[in-house]
């Protein structure tokens, strides 16, 4: 395999996960209150627009990843990207809540269908012993893309271009133009070496194997916990005396932490090959800091905050490559199995919050312990994981 160009796909995959996935993702939720203006949406609306993507990358999980091992990495991306450029332009030109809900469902269908097949990207052209800091690299270029979508969409972007709707339409420019260098590469999966997997065939198979139902048990609590608790974080700091500009900055420190981790971790995980300890240690820390926020005030909460996201996205980046070296999965199935495990993680993220913010009638610190209950329930799982079962590059597997 061309050593240098695989590390050029690399950098492509990091910039799709980047500059398609992450930045629309929190453009729309940081321009909210401007388009909320402009259309006359109330707060509940407002909501149903973070709603709405989510339950669409829900139900489209196992067929994005199908359709991938069916048609290949490289040509999925590519049409997902166009579809993401013209929905999400399409969102700038809606001129009514029921038009923006209609093309944010629309913009829906593309996030799962890249997503996924980037990561089945790393699993095509890199081996085990690389693929941890491959998908740490592909976690970080996610992290950084939430972090510039929401530090740039409203305070520089929006003014800078004239508006939500011309940020919108730029970023779906963006899109078009990565569609355009993913048609321009080459991948090995266009060789006749490697299978493509009929797409009920490959879900059929995934669904029989016992460690990707760990697994996705696993990310059923973790996501439950993470998603819900970072949304309802910034509220609870308010509350309890917190500035704004305090609480914003205590929920960024989450994500730099997080960001500055997520290689280092992957490549440890790579020399090691002890993917479980990593899981184990990922989840574990989740359940610890979250707990702490529970009882812990002052600058305790800042502790208790890095604690939980120091290994938030060097967790998915073992987590990812883990369902990539069950075995049995491979380059030909990696979509359908990282399509079944995210469907569980993305669940766990819609059940979980109106749950877990029901318990403020208890105590404004209760959410917390059911959401950490959630990341412990999540550790003792991974316990579980057959390291048997896993096509590790290394004596270690524990």
């Amino acid at each position: 395999m061309n050593q240098p160009y695989r590390w050029l796909i690399l950098a492509l995959t990091v910039a799709t996960a980047a500059i398609v996935v992450a930045v629309p993702a929190m453009a729309v939720p940081v321009l909210s209150r401007e388009i909320a203006n402009e259309l006359h949406m109330d707060l509940v609306q407002v909501g149903l627009l973070t709603t709405t993507t989510a339950l669409m990358s829900i139900a489209l999980s196992l067929a994005a990843g199908a359709i991938g091992d069916r048609f290949g990495a490289r040509n999925t991306i590519a049409a997902a990207c166009f579809l993401a450029a013209i929905t999400g332009a399409l969102r700038g030109l809606s001129d009514s809540f029921a038009a923006l809900i209609a093309t944010t469902l629309l913009f829906g269908l593309a996030t799962p269908l890249i997503s996924i097949n980037l990561s089945k990207t790393c699993a095509i052209w890199f081996a085990a012993r690389e693929r941890g800091r491959a998908n740490g690299a592909l976690s970080a270029g996610m992290a950084l893309g939430f972090l510039l979508g929401s530090l740039l969409s409203a305070s520089v972007l929006s003014p800078l271009l004239g508006g939500w709707r011309h940020v919108l339409f730029a970023l779906g420019g963006a899109a078009a133009l990565i569609g355009l260098l993913w048609l321009a590469t080459r991948h090995p999966e266009e060789g006749p070496h490697l299978q493509r997997m009929p797409a009920l065939a490959g879900l059929a198979q995934v669904t029989r194997m016992r460690n990707l139902w760990i697994m996705a048990l696993g990310a059923l609590g973790y996501g439950g916990c993470v998603n819900a608790a970072l949304a309802y974080l910034p509220l609870y700091l308010r509350d309890i005396g917190w500035s704004g500009p305090n609480a914003d900055q205590t929920v960024a420190a989450f994500h730099a932490v997080s960001l500055l981790g997520t290689i280092p971790i992957g490549v440890l995980s790579d020399r090691l090959g002890k993917r479980r300890g990593f899981l184990l240690l990922g989840a574990g820390l989740m359940a610890a800091g979250t707990g702490t926020l529970a009882v812990a005030g002052g600058g305790l909460i800042v502790a208790a905050v890095l604690l939980a996201g120091v290994m938030r996205d060097g967790f998915m980046t073992v987590y990812m490559t883990t369902v990539m070296e069950t075995k049995g999965v491979g380059a030909a199935l990696t979509g359908s199995a990282i399509g079944f495990v995210q469907m569980f993680f993305m669940l766990g993220g819609v059940f979980s919050p109106p749950l877990g913010n029901s318990l403020v009638a208890i105590h404004p610190a209760a959410p917390f312990v059911f959401w950490a209950a959630l990341a412990a329930a999540a550790t003792a799982a991974f316990t579980l994981v057959d390291t048997r079962q896993l096509e590790t590059h290394s004596h270690g597997t524990t």
